[in-house]
């Protein structure tokens, strides 16, 4: 072989079999399929799983709950809580919580319902008979104004009992805002003093007003009369005759006090707690068969709440009863009400 000269380029090729590489090339990428495969199988299952688990508690509710709409009427129905600490277990106690609020309005409504059917039935039974008795003999003419002014009296009851209703009910079901402006409270006391002043003259009662000129507060005029009419038409209908019934309003503790101070039997514990209930009698009053529609305080307390004011009754020191408004100067908070 004759030598390289200067500036040449040898190459060297060397080669080998592969067939040993390419053998572990093949089994890694099968253990890496097989094992992916059965990563993937296993991922599956322990998703599926833990799915089933954590899911296992909402199918527990949903459970309950159809068992609960399929049998509505059933009280005191709650769904089954195992654990509080997680998100699921606060939303059952947050559904509890709903039924309980739904379960209380049902109530309030179905006894208010029942409540009003059975005030509503006497003055219609009345309307009814004395109507029907007209209509089947020939009656006097004394006879028949007798039942024309029975029928009016009745008349005006019932009139009296659906505004009172309508008012009631609106105040618990809607929405009712108040339109807050300023209002001199001694010139509306002297207003409703005056407009009763025909009621209290029939039953020998005097009403003595005491408020300082000037007395402003900022609220709804037409609830803040209702609820001094309602409160001084219950002292007028209760009171013994001849009676003196005072009306007090002045501002104390940075609130508006309005007293109504009546002379009627001193009510019990019991009755000053129950006495703002709609149609709630007392055992021990009595009104001499002037029956109002029994809701006159029940509309006063939700008048007075609505201003995020307080209603109460304490006893006189010496016979009767105090009953009390009174009124923050400062509005409430927006949706307090």
């Amino acid at each position: 072989m004759a030598p390289l000269g200067e500036g040449q380029r040898v190459t060297f090729c060397v080669a080998d079999r592969t067939a040993l590489v390419d053998q572990t090339l093949s089994r890694i990428r099968r253990m890496l399929v097989e094992y992916g495969l059965a990563a993937l199988v296993l991922a599956l299952a322990g998703g599926y799983w833990l799915a089933r688990r954590a899911l296992r508690p909402i199918e527990v509710f949903t459970g309950q709950a159809a068992t609960m709409a399929a049998s509505p009427s059933a009280p005191g129905a709650r769904l089954a809580i195992t654990t509080r600490k997680d998100e699921l277990g606060r939303l059952g106690e947050s559904f509890n919580l709903l039924l309980d609020r739904i379960e209380q309005s049902q109530a309030r409504t179905r006894s208010f319902i029942a409540d009003a059917a059975h005030e509503l039935k006497t003055p219609v039974a009345i309307v009814r008979t004395e109507a029907e008795l007209s209509l089947s003999a020939d009656r006097s003419l004394s006879e028949s104004r007798e039942a024309l002014a029975a029928i009016a009296a009745e008349s005006a009851r019932l009139s009296r009992l659906v505004s009172d209703l309508t008012l009631l009910a609106e105040g618990e079901t809607l929405d009712h805002p108040l339109e807050r402006r300023l209002v001199d409270l001694t010139e509306l006391v002297h207003e409703v003093a005056r407009s009763l002043r025909t009621l209290a003259a029939s039953r020998e009662t005097t009403l003595e007003v005491e408020a300082p000129p000037g007395l402003e507060y900022r609220g709804d005029e037409r609830l803040l009369r209702q609820v001094l009419v309602n409160l001084v038409e219950n002292a007028i209908k209760f009171s013994r005759t001849p009676a003196r019934i005072g009306i007090v309003a002045n501002r104390e503790n940075g609130c508006v006090q309005v007293r109504v101070l009546d002379e009627a039997s001193t009510l019990s514990a019991e009755d000053r707690e129950r006495v703002f209930e709609r149609f709630y009698r007392s055992r021990d009053g009595s009104d001499d068969g002037r029956s109002g529609s029994g809701l006159g305080l029940a509309i006063a307390r939700w008048a007075v709440a609505l201003h995020g004011g307080t209603i109460r009754i304490e006893p006189r020191a010496s016979s009767g009863n105090a009953f009390i408004a009174e009124l923050p100067l400062a509005p409430p908070p927006v949706g307090t009400h």
